[in-house]
């Protein structure tokens, strides 16, 4: 059984071809019993949820079936059925799977995405589990947000990349914050819009950093800080940008300026994935898609 390239451009471990910048090509078998499958796995909330979907349907584009996994949450977004609805209907290469619900979650009114993942991982490694035997799932692609679920698909042995849905600059300055806080006790409120610096990037207002960093909510710092240390654990990671957009950003990422003294993962520009506002936008709408 031979493998038909669509585009020879980066290859990764799991057999896809994703390019350096602006589209996304894969290989896959023409010949094969099981469906090719790439899983999608997004933290709750649309904002993180429409990306992902633009993201799926690149993947669709190649002939792969994705299934985006749901994680089941106290509190849902009244948008998130009826925009799962519209997708479903407009692509049935996309299948939407929700969890059931987690054993035991924060007791708080509404856990916030750090908190649900590694509750939910049980339901992800059983849902992963039985769509193996039924697929070939070629690769899992996490949220960033989602790392605790690496150990899932390390069980496994899947191929695990994360997909960060903003610009590389602001996945460059991510990656370097637990180097930041690692030389130096900071207190970014009391820096007020004194200049942080990061590799590659213009200075940044303290000011400007994420507002449970500056309130320091030491239980969620932590966790945080332990997220962006476990990125480069991937087998890549998929960013929302374009490399002639942030191309200073991407070299120190590639160059590993943001990691100092660990492995940096491939980093692919896959971007802009942008979806109209009011309504879910097809592929044929995405010209820079189509390769």
């Amino acid at each position: 059984m031979t493998t038909s390239p669509l585009t020879l451009t980066t290859t990764c471990e799991a057999g896809l071809h994703i390019p350096q910048c602006g589209k996304i090509k894969l290989t896959y078998r023409r010949a094969k019993a099981m469906k090719e499958t790439v899983v999608l796995y997004p933290v709750p909330g649309m904002g993180h949820l429409v990306p992902m979907v633009e993201l799926a349907k690149l993947f669709v584009l190649q002939d792969f079936s994705v299934a985006v996994v749901l994680m089941h949450t106290p509190v849902k977004h009244p948008s998130v059925d009826p925009f799962v609805a519209r997708v479903s209907s407009a692509n049935p290469s996309i299948s939407f799977h929700e969890l059931p619900p987690a054993a035991s979650l924060p007791d708080t009114p509404v856990p916030r995405f750090l908190e649900l993942v590694l509750p939910n991982n049980p339901q992800f490694l059983h849902f992963l589990a039985a769509l193996s035997r039924t697929s070939d799932v070629r690769a899992v692609v996490l949220n960033f947000f989602c790392t605790g679920a690496l150990a899932v698909t390390a069980e496994l042995r899947l191929p695990s990349y994360f997909f960060f849905p903003s610009s590389a600059a602001v996945l460059a300055a991510f990656l370097y914050i637990p180097t930041l806080f690692a030389a130096a006790d900071i207190d970014l409120k009391a820096l007020g819009d004194s200049p942080l610096h990061f590799p590659g990037l213009p200075p940044v207002p303290a000011s400007d950093m994420p507002r449970n960093m500056i309130h320091r909510d030491e239980h969620y710092f932590r966790r945080m800080i332990r997220v962006l240390e476990c990125l480069p654990d991937a087998e890549g990671i998929l960013v929302n940008s374009f490399e002639s957009l942030d191309a200073e950003a991407v070299r120190v990422l590639r160059d590993g300026a943001c990691v100092p003294g660990r492995r940096m993962p491939p980093v692919y520009c896959i971007g802009p994935l942008i979806a109209d506002g009011s309504r879910d936008v097809g592929v044929e709408k995405s010209p820079w898609a189509m390769g």
